[in-house]
């Protein structure tokens, strides 16, 4: 299944199991629209995925 220009929204995305949800998303062409409780520890994600790829918002 190609997730190619599909926007997905993933909570608690700095968790163990929504990282690797995360992870398979993008792998399958997704791009991924992320809440986390802490952005600092997750700044390198955007270059590990791909500039744009990949977009943190806190709640």
């Amino acid at each position: 299944m190609s997730g190619k220009g599909k926007l997905v929204c993933v909570t608690g995305a700095s968790g163990y199991i929504a990282s690797w949800l995360v992870k398979l998303l993008l792998n399958r062409g997704y791009t991924i629209r992320a809440s986390v409780r802490d952005p600092k520890g997750r700044k390198d994600n955007a270059t590990r995925y791909g500039k744009g790829k990949w977009v943190v918002m806190t709640l």
